[in-house]
Formats: structure tokens, sequence, C-alpha cells
């Protein structure tokens, strides 16, 4: 791990700040800012390699959720990929005696597209905090990631939305929601299909309290202050109802750090529960039909990797900040690409 001094990295920031903003990309403008945002909370950067063994990405593909892995072979003979993923690469760094590690990136990852017919580089920044996590070090993350939204875009408006795999585990233990069963009703719950959950009803498949409990599930979101109390109501164990409570905490944690209306409750932002077992989040920037933030807590990839901690994380898009008009306006290189083609 290449790590910067902290008053390394505070130099550069101060350095950026003299850069002209109106000569900056849109990816560009947001990088800096948001890196800004994480040295002042005290992260350090994290770099790593463009490649990585193929055998480590392939024992973990399922946490990064990619059709595939870009492979070729090093000179050696052996089999290399070009990283899909940069969560995995900082995990397989942590030691326990790092203390609290707490990293920024902003790295280049290859995933594959349906939409591109093949594999697509992607821009990214995020951070990772990992460690002994407290209530606070899980706000702070998820308060990174609003302010990440808030300074993407000028002008820009933004959401970000909260679930609870914790919460989510914990119903489905509740319900006896097992196996195949509950993969189908994960993947109903991420697209809000109400219908399917009616068809997996009508055939047998699940009773009607859990059929009324994940269309509750599906039908009940919004601001927290209405969405908390009938989730709550949904509840029947400790578990549950400890989920929850982290939750609210959370969401008035950020409520008093002036979230503004920018902030719901949806449990349609689902992750795999075999690696996703506390909050995670999906955030939006107004002209962007998909999210271009993404992250959770996801103490469950450690525990696969051997590793007792806890950690939180979350990725932006950067690449994605150039599918708005929004950009185009506040950007002159845009704006005059387009006058000009």
């Amino acid at each position: 791990m290449n790590k910067m001094t902290l008053k390394n990295e505070t130099e550069a920031i101060k350095n950026a700040k003299t850069i002209p903003t109106n000569i900056l990309y849109p990816e560009e403008k947001a990088a800096l800012a948001m890196r800004s945002l994480y040295i002042e909370r005290g992260y350090r950067r994290f770099k790593l390699g463009t490649f990585e063994d193929y055998d480590f990405y392939a024992k973990y593909k399922e946490f990064f959720a990619t059709g595939g892995v870009l492979t070729f072979n090093g000179n050696d003979g052996r089999l290399l990929a070009l990283k899909p993923d940069v969560t995995l690469s900082v995990v397989k760094n942590y030691s326990h005696d790092d203390g609290l590690l707490k990293v920024y990136y902003a790295e280049n990852i290859f995933r594959y597209s349906r939409r591109a017919g093949g594999f697509r580089e992607i821009q990214q920044t995020g951070v990772e905090c990992i460690g002994d996590l407290s209530p606070a070090d899980i706000s702070e993350v998820i308060m990174l990631a609003e302010a990440s939204l808030s300074v993407a875009l000028d002008g820009c408006n933004y959401s970000l939305c909260l679930s609870h795999m914790g919460l989510l585990t914990a119903l489905f233990d509740e319900l006896a929601i097992k196996g195949d069963v509950a993969q189908t009703a994960l993947t109903l719950l991420g697209g809000k299909n109400l219908h399917g959950v009616e068809e997996l009803y009508k055939n047998g498949t699940i009773s009607v309290e859990v059929r009324d409990t994940l269309a509750a599930l599906i039908t009940t979101f919004g601001p927290p202050t209405s969405v908390i109390p009938k989730v709550m109501a949904l509840c029947h164990s400790e578990a549950s109802l400890s989920a929850v409570r982290e939750l609210e905490e959370i969401c008035s944690a950020l409520d008093k750090d002036g979230s503004n209306g920018h902030l719901s409750i949806d449990f349609s932002v689902i992750s795999d529960m075999n690696y996703y077992n506390g909050i995670v989040m999906r955030g939006y920037l107004d002209g962007i039909p998909e999210g271009v933030l993404s992250g959770g807590r996801y103490d469950g990839l450690l525990e696969r990797m051997g590793k007792r901690a806890g950690a939180i994380g979350f990725a932006v898009r950067l690449d994605l900040l150039e599918r708005t008009d929004i950009s185009s306006k506040n950007n002159t290189h845009a704006v005059n690409n387009s006058a000009g083609g």
C-alpha cells in the first residue's frame, strides 16, 4: 500500500485549489472536490497497481457482481487480471495491526458491460473505513457519501437512498425465507416487482405473511420520518428492531448535519447478503438515469477473507458525470466541443 503523508496530501489539495475550475472537465472538478472532503476527514490515499493475479478476483467475483474479468498472461506465465474492483484490494492489504484504516482512492477499473457488449474502463473514487467500527465511524462514511453527491456537479440536485441488509436478513429469518426463495425475494425487492411477489404467493412458494411483508417493503419508501415507523411495525425480533434503530439513528445524524431532504429510505437498494450485513446506499444525480454512488457495510467480505473487523465504504462513478446536460452547461470543454460538432 502506497500512502502519502497527510501533510503532503493537504499541500496537494491547497495547490489544486489554485487551478481555474472552468478549465476542468466535470469528473476532474468533482474528483478534486471529493478528494478534499476525504482528506479533511483524515482519509489517506490508497494506490494500487493496474492488475492482480486472476485467482484472487475469481475467488471473490460475486462481491463485485460483474459478468467477467479481463485477463491476460504475464511474462512469467501467470494469469493476470485488470482490476475490476478496488475494495477487494484494500481488504487484501488490511491488517488488524493497522487499527482503524481510513483510505480513499481514485482508480480506473475494468468491468464487463452488457450495454457496451464488452469491457469498459470505469473511473471511480471512493472511501473505505475498516477496523473496529463505532457508530460515529459509520455515520461519517455515510455523511461523506452525501457530501460527495453534493459536490459532484454544481447546481445539480441529488438524493441518497439508504437500506439495511441486516434488517432484510433478520426479516427473512423471522419468516423462514431461505435458499433460492430468499434470492428470488431479494431480486423482486430490487426490482420493486409486486407482480412477481403475487405470483410467488399464487403458486404456493410463499405464505400470505411473506407476501404481505415483501409487498410492504416494496411500497414503503421515502423520507425516513415516514418510513421508519412503518418498517418498525414489520419487525418481530431484536435483530430486525436493532437494524431499524440503526437506520433511524443514522438518518437523525444526517438530518442534524444538514441533509435538507436529500435523504430517503428505499428497500430496493440491495446487495449480496453473503457480504453486506448493515447499511447499504445508492446515490443519484438529476439527469443521470443510473446510480452514480453505491456502497455499504460489508463485514462478510472480511470474514470470508479471514479477517476480523468491520468495514464500510462507497464508490462514486466519475465517468457517469459526462452523461448529464448539467455537466455540459458547467464546463467550457463540453460546450466548445458541442459547438464544433
